[in-house]
């Protein structure tokens, strides 16, 4: 890995522990806490995902904007992030998932601030594509702890909790961000306001 991302390279390997008794009392502990880091890091990215699906109606008022051009945004964000879960999914397996999520997700954050900035289609079009590419280093850090910290029968219930950061972040976006476009204006779903 380059200098200037030295951490996000792979952790080194750790001293293995052999005592039974700090065995029973470290794993147990770790494994809850890895596994709600990443409903809570994941259930993040909706936040910062679906955002602009409830803010369209007004975005498109307030600028005039066609359905058609937004239409456009929402289709190359979809093959970006489609792109981008695919090399990063790679990135992810050869870095610090902890470190590469959370790379995405602070970004993607960064992004939908600027979006709030924003006032026309091509800003409102390069952010959200921009997005797009962040989106994508969300779940294969996900994935790749999962099968560090599970065991091959566990894997099938502990992939299907994590899949419901999905359905919890959908939902929570939508009615949060729902009240805010309703009685705040559009940029709080972006959270930002301008004056």
């Amino acid at each position: 890995m380059a200098k200037p991302f030295w951490f996000l390279a792979s952790a080194p390997d750790a001293e293995p522990i052999t005592d039974p008794q700090q065995i029973q009392k470290d794993y147990p502990y770790w494994r809850f806490r890895v596994m709600y880091s990443m409903l809570i890091g994941y259930t993040g990215f909706y936040f910062v995902r679906k955002s602009l699906s409830v803010a369209i109606p007004v975005i498109t008022e307030e600028f005039d904007i066609s359905k058609a051009h937004m239409g456009l945004v929402l289709t190359v964000f979809g093959l970006t992030y489609g792109v981008s879960r695919c090399a990063n999914g790679f990135l992810a397996d050869r870095s610090n998932p902890r470190y590469f999520m959370s790379l995405g997700l602070i970004c993607s954050a960064v992004v939908n601030i600027l979006f709030g900035l924003s006032s026309g289609i091509i800003a409102f079009g390069t952010f959200w594509i921009i997005n797009g590419w962040f989106q994508g280093m969300g779940w294969a850090p996900c994935s790749k702890t999962l099968v560090n910290w599970f065991s091959a029968k566990e894997r099938g219930f502990k992939f299907a909790l994590a899949g419901t950061a999905v359905s919890i972040g959908a939902a929570s976006v939508m009615f949060l961000n729902g009240y805010l476009v309703k009685y705040h204006g559009w940029q709080y779903c972006f959270f930002y306001r301008r004056a």
